[in-house]
């Protein structure tokens, strides 16, 4: 898989994300893409110590269970940028957390004879939308077989939050973060810029819509603009129909993108206990 393609697709998609956790996946990205040897370029990728780290790091065995068990409590790790159906290496390296790992552990749980209870430990501040949905109806589906208890003493954003929703339970520290409901979509727009160095995008479309910012250099429409705006309130509010069916008593107020503490998240329906540390 070619690297570049990957994360150019992560990027160019709508996102559940808190904003500063996006601008420190695109710091992080950076390195990636100007290391040559990481995108096997040179005459001897294979050899490469950035090669050699992906080798390891996908050949690295998985756990017997993708959670723990104490005393008939399975814990389930949430921890990064939401992803799907992401490279192990990707995942590592740019802290992702992939939706199918976290489906198929609540699948084995919800299925262990052992487990009698379910707690997924969330570090988030949300990520792509693709699978979110999923995810969301299963946790609820899970939650009706064994009680899920969704925990945060860090960050619990956006699509993060969305899936932590359908939990029987949400149980947070006063002093964590947690929030951001909404999905965000953003462009860049370079045609003046090229437009500056004398270059001019040429661009052939079966439909206006098809593909808007395919090509650096060409303009943006107000049409495209538009669109975009269409699709993501389109997709918050099939993930809002979710959340209003786990959690009536939050107001549409707490749904604008702002982030709250842990504390204000039980004051106002968004959380339901605070959790006892030590």
């Amino acid at each position: 898989m070619n690297p570049l393609f990957s994360i150019d697709a992560l990027l160019s998609q709508p996102m559940a994300i808190s904003e500063s956790h996006w601008l420190r996946l695109c710091d992080r990205i950076a390195p990636i893409i100007s290391d040559s040897t990481l995108l096997g370029a040179g005459p001897n990728p294979i050899e490469s110590p950035s090669a050699q780290l992906l080798q390891l790091l996908n050949e690295e065995p998985e756990p017997e269970k993708p959670y723990t068990v104490t005393d008939g409590t399975a814990t389930i790790s949430f921890a990064g940028v939401v992803s799907k159906r992401t490279d192990r290496w990707m995942a590592r390296w740019l802290g992702l957390l992939d939706l199918d790992h976290y489906d198929a552990a609540m699948i084995a749980a919800r299925d262990d004879g052992e487990v009698e209870r379910i707690k997924v430990d969330f570090h988030s501040p949300g990520g792509s939308v693709i699978g979110v949905e999923d995810s969301m109806m299963l946790t609820r589906q899970v939650s009706r077989v064994k009680p899920v208890l969704a925990t945060s003493d860090t960050l619990l954003a956006s699509a993060a939050y969305f899936i932590a929703s359908q939990a029987t339970e949400i149980r947070v520290s006063n002093s964590m973060i947690i929030g951001s409901i909404g999905v965000i979509k953003g462009r860049y727009d370079f045609s003046e810029h090229a437009s500056e160095q004398g270059i001019k995008a040429h661009v052939v479309r079966s439909g206006d819509l098809k593909a808007p910012g395919h090509l650096r250099g060409e303009k943006i429409t107000e049409a495209q603009l538009s669109y975009d705006k269409e699709e993501v309130m389109r997709l918050f509010a099939i993930h809002d129909d979710h959340v209003k069916a786990s959690r009536p008593a939050l107001s549409d107020d707490y749904k604008r993108g702002q982030l709250v503490t842990g504390r204000e998240a039980v004051e106002i329906g968004m959380a339901d206990s605070i959790m006892a540390l030590g």
